[in-house]
Order: C-alpha cells, then sequence, then structure tokens
C-alpha cells in the first residue's frame, strides 16, 4: 500500500505542476498581449483622438456629440485598435 501512495503523490505533484505552469504561463501571455496592445496600438490611438477632439471648436464638438457621431468614432476606432492588435499578437501560427 505504502508504494502506491508513493506513486501517487508523485503523479499528482507532477500533474499539479504541469498544470500550474501552463497556467502561469497563459497568464503572464494574456497579460504581455493586453499590456502591449494598450501601450503599441491604444494608446497612441487614444492620444491621437483626444488630440482631435480637443482641436475641433465647441459648437462643432457639441453637435457631433448630440448627434451620436462621437461614440460610432469610438467603436470604429476599437475596430480598427482591435484589428492592430489581432495583426500584432495574433498571427496564423498562433490561432487552431
Amino acid at each position: 500500500m505504502l508504494d502506491f501512495t508513493d506513486g501517487l503523490g508523485v503523479w499528482l505533484s507532477k500533474l499539479i505542476i504541469n498544470k500550474a505552469a501552463r497556467w502561469v504561463t497563459k497568464t503572464f501571455m494574456g497579460l504581455g498581449v493586453g499590456l502591449g496592445s494598450y501601450l503599441l496600438i491604444l494608446q497612441p490611438l487614444l492620444d491621437w483622438a483626444i488630440a482631435k477632439w480637443q482641436a475641433m471648436p465647441g459648437s462643432i464638438a457639441m453637435w457631433l456629440h448630440a448627434l451620436g457621431i462621437d461614440v460610432a468614432v469610438s467603436i470604429i476606432l476599437s475596430a480598427y485598435g482591435f484589428k492592430g492588435t489581432e495583426r500584432l499578437f495574433l498571427r496564423k501560427r498562433d490561432t487552431p
């Protein structure tokens, strides 16, 4: 009985270490993609959009906001940001 529990303990520890390594790797990979996309794509895109919005006269900005165009532009910029992240980090070899 002692040999069975020793073997089971070794097997369980290897399983836990293997699974933990995968979880840690996936976590850091996810953080890397998120941080990288924020720094390389989202932040420059936001800076550009904010600079353009602030350079606009107040009456035009008010009308654009009243018509909902600012929300539409935000959605479009988000789509471009997502596509840029996909091109930068998720290559064909990475997708199943």
